[in-house]
């Protein structure tokens, strides 16, 4: 049997996301929405959303997550997004503790991406990105390490 990944949380998704390149910028708000939908049978989650820019406008993702050995403990992932990580998919892994799906991969050989797909309420959806700062790109003003980049969060729509 598949591990259905927020199969509570199938369905359309609005809200607000926030955005910032570095972790000393402001956050800025614009809309956000996303659709949760299970495919493949169950065994494959895809998490679609739309998001806006503050200068280039508007932009859009994809994540998709499966279980390969049945278990929420080694969950893997492809994530694409038109302004983030693009043109190709990354590859990402993780697993769900509890109400938190969190994923890990890496670009640029030594960076690193973070999401956390937080999903304690059936009414409530959140969203977390975060860039990951490796020590030899690191500054006296910007350390080493991850940074939230943005966030979504989202109420059921449908």
């Amino acid at each position: 049997m598949p591990v259905e990944l927020l199969a509570s949380h199938r369905g359309a998704w609005t809200g607000t996301s926030t955005f910032r390149m570095m972790p000393t910028d402001p956050f800025e708000t614009r809309g956000g929405s996303a659709a949760v939908e299970l495919a493949a049978g169950g065994n494959v989650t895809t998490l679609t959303y739309v998001w806006e820019h503050p200068t280039d406008g508007r932009q859009e993702g994809v994540l998709a997550t499966w279980a390969p050995d049945g278990t929420t403990t080694d969950l893997r992932a492809v994530w694409c997004d038109s302004w983030h990580q693009q043109p190709a998919p990354m590859e990402m892994s993780g697993g769900a503790n509890g109400s938190t799906i969190t994923l890990d991969g890496t670009y640029g050989e030594t960076w690193g991406w973070q999401i956390a797909i937080e999903h304690g309420s059936p009414d409530a959806l959140r969203v977390v990105m975060r860039n990951v700062i490796p020590a030899e790109a690191a500054t006296d003003e910007i350390g080493p390490g991850p940074y939230e980049t943005s966030t979504m969060q989202l109420t059921r729509s449908s």
